[in-house]
C-alpha cells in the first residue's frame, strides 16, 4: 500500500516511509494479517505498531532502495501485513505533503496532497486508461506495420530497417514479451516517460498504462530492462 501510494503520486518511498515513520503514523493505524485468501486477522493495538513500525523500518532502509524491490526476497514477507488504504490515504499530517500526479504525458508538479479530490483523480486515471487501451487496440487493429506506404523517407535510396524476427509479431517464433520489455524501456528511457520515478516504479506504471498488470510479468520485465543488471 505504501509502495502503491510512493508509485502513484512520484515520491521516493524513502522519503514517504521517513516522514510516516516521524509522523507517528504507527500509533494512528490497525493492521490485518492475511490467513487465507479472504481470511484475515486484526492486530491488538501493540502489535499493530509493531508491525507497521517494522515496514517502515524496512522501507527506510537502504538496502530495500538500492534493490528491486519487487525482486527483492524479503518484501515478499511483508505481503500479509494489510492496512486500510484510507488509513493512509487520509493520515491528516500526509495532506501537507507535496506530490507529482502524471496523467497521460502530462505532469503536475509540487501539488498539496490535501488538495487533490482522490475520487476524482481516480476517474481521471481510469478513464485515461481505458481511452489509451482504446486507441491502442483501434491502431493495432486498423494499422499495418509493413505497410511501407505509411511511411516516408527522406531519400529514396535509403535502406529500409528490417524489423528483427525475433520481435515481429507476424514471426511465427516472436517473442512478446520481448517487444513489450523493449516498448518499455524506451517509454522510460528514449521517451523520458515517469522521469521523478525509479526504474521498477516507472516500468510498472508504464506497463499499467498499457493494460499489463500481471504480477510476475510486470516483475520480469522490470528486471530485463533494469540498465543497472
Amino acid at each position: 500500500m505504501i509502495q502503491d501510494f510512493g508509485e502513484r503520486f512520484n515520491r521516493p518511498i524513502k522519503l514517504i516511509s521517513k516522514f510516516l515513520k516521524n509522523s507517528k503514523f504507527n500509533k494512528h493505524i490497525d493492521v490485518f494479517v492475511r490467513l487465507g485468501e479472504d481470511e484475515f486477522l486484526k492486530l491488538n493495538k501493540v502489535n499493530s505498531e509493531k508491525a507497521i513500525s517494522y515496514v517502515l523500518n524496512y522501507l527506510d532502509d537502504e538496502k530495500f532502495n538500492t534493490t528491486e524491490s519487487s525482486l527483492h526476497v524479503d518484501s515478499y514477507q511483508l505481503s500479509h501485513i494489510l492496512i486500510d488504504c484510507d488509513d493512509l490515504y487520509y493520515f491528516e499530517p500526509l495532506q501537507d505533503m507535496n506530490v507529482n500526479i502524471r496523467i497521460g504525458n502530462t505532469i503536475h508538479e509540487n501539488v498539496r496532497y490535501g488538495n487533490i479530490s482522490k475520487r476524482k483523480l481516480d476517474i481521471a486515471l481510469d478513464y485515461h486508461q481505458q481511452e489509451s487501451k482504446r486507441i491502442f487496440d483501434h491502431m493495432l487493429a486498423t494499422f499495418d506495420l509493413n505497410d511501407s506506404s505509411h511511411w516516408e523517407t527522406e531519400r529514396e535510396d535509403t535502406p529500409q530497417q528490417s524489423i528483427h524476427p525475433a520481435i515481429d509479431q507476424k514471426h511465427p517464433k516472436h517473442a512478446p514479451e520481448l517487444l513489450l520489455a523493449i516498448q518499455a524501456w524506451e517509454a522510460k528511457y528514449l521517451n523520458n516517460e515517469y522521469p521523478h520515478q525509479e526504474h521498477t516504479p516507472a516500468i510498472t506504471n508504464i506497463l499499467k498504462n498499457l493494460a499489463v498488470t500481471q504480477t510476475n510479468l510486470v516483475k520480469r520485465i522490470c528486471a530485463i530492462t533494469n540498465p543497472k543488471k
